[in-house]
């Protein structure tokens, strides 16, 4: 056998004590109640625990979600219901202006104060005219003591400066 340093193909070969183990039988045998028992998925209590602490949490994930997903759903309805409402009231009040505008129209207010309360338009021989600029003048009663102090006054900021 030559030796190749890349491959080692004797882990490949048959050795004789392999053999020698595959032929003798060390097979045991049970009856079917023993081999049930065998069987059976054996579970760990901490690991049990920790499979229903994760199906809790899950629950729990899941329960919360679908509340607030309800909850987003009833406040989008409610949010709809006030913007009608909103749009129903801008409605109403333009409509209530409209008719405040009629209502005191010029021509409305002219036809109520001539029927209603006897008045007539206002005629050029009924405005008389008052002219304030031919001797209209301001007077400014000052006391004798105040004259000489605000002539002190003056006087010593004068020379001050």
């Amino acid at each position: 056998m030559s030796e190749n340093r890349a491959y080692d193909f004797s882990l490949f070969e048959e050795h004789e004590k392999q053999n020698e183990r595959k032929e003798t039988n060390k097979t045991i045998k049970l009856d079917e109640e023993q081999l049930l028992k065998n069987q059976r998925i054996k579970y760990k209590p901490a690991a049990v625990i920790g499979m229903i602490c994760l199906a809790l949490i899950t629950v729990a994930v899941i329960s919360s979600s679908i509340v607030g997903q309800v909850r987003l759903t009833e406040l989008t309805s409610e949010i709809n219901a006030l913007e009608a409402q909103y749009e129903e009231s801008k409605s109403v009040y333009t409509q209530l202006e409209m008719q405040v505008e009629t209502k005191l129209s010029l021509d409305k207010i002219e036809e109520y104060t001539t029927q209603q309360l006897n008045m007539d338009q206002l005629k050029n021989s009924q405005i008389t005219y008052v002219n304030l600029s031919d001797g209209d003048a301001v007077l400014v009663k000052s006391e004798p003591d105040a004259i000489w102090i605000a002539a002190i006054k003056e006087a010593i900021s004068n020379f001050m400066s």
